[in-house]
């Protein structure tokens, strides 16, 4: 399950904007914001595109995407 908390942090802190993440990740708006609510689960390819975009580290993916 996501951890939504950590997520939403990670994007407010980089200052990404969700129209910019939709395009990096090939998601709608709206399947995006289910991911972002914890709705729906990130698919792998998803996360790496989420890893490359807000820099995350091994430690940070595991803890936001696989706790």
């Amino acid at each position: 399950m996501t951890n939504v908390d950590m997520l939403d942090k990670a994007i407010s802190s980089k200052g990404i904007k969700i129209g910019f993440l939709c395009d990096k990740l090939g998601l709608s708006s709206p399947s995006l914001t289910r991911r972002l609510q914890g709705k729906t689960e990130f698919k792998a390819s998803e996360i790496a595109a989420m890893r490359d975009v807000l820099s995350l580290s091994d430690k940070d993916v595991r803890l936001i995407f696989l706790s």
